[in-house]
């Protein structure tokens, strides 16, 4: 296994025992893998969907001032020099533990962006409405 998929695992398996308490063994690293299949899975749903309108950037072992170096020349780039500006939306995907919000509060503010976060939205959510919040 390479150093970044056992990178990978133990994040993974690192998320499912803070969600799920006194799980380990087989049983973490098969809830892992379910985990991981899963985020490709929808990785590949949301490729297929934008394949025309997609960057595909890997931020493996890039620093994060690289990244966002990076994704500032991305966000800049225009298809036709007469086309109108439209304000980019930037999806950040990865599995649990991998920096994602913490990644997408510094991008929206660097380049002055709304971050939506959909786990954010839920937990105002719940605090509002305690029914729904069963249901979350």
């Amino acid at each position: 296994m390479s150093s970044d998929a056992l990178s990978q695992k133990s994040s993974i398996n690192a998320y499912v025992q803070k969600i799920i308490p006194g799980i380990f063994g087989d049983e973490i690293d098969e809830l892992a893998l379910k985990i991981k299949s899963e985020h490709d899975l929808n990785l590949n749903g949301v490729k297929d969907t934008f394949n025309n309108f997609i960057f595909n950037y890997d931020t493996s072992g890039n620093a994060l001032e690289q990244t966002v170096q990076d994704l500032g020349r991305m966000i800049n780039l225009r298809f036709r020099i007469n086309a109108p500006r439209r304000p980019p939306r930037v999806i950040i995907l990865g599995p649990p533990g991998s920096g994602r919000s913490t990644t997408a509060e510094i991008i929206s503010q660097k380049f002055g962006l709304v971050n939506v976060s959909p786990m954010q939205l839920l937990q105002i959510e719940a605090k509002k409405n305690p029914a729904i919040k069963i249901k979350i």
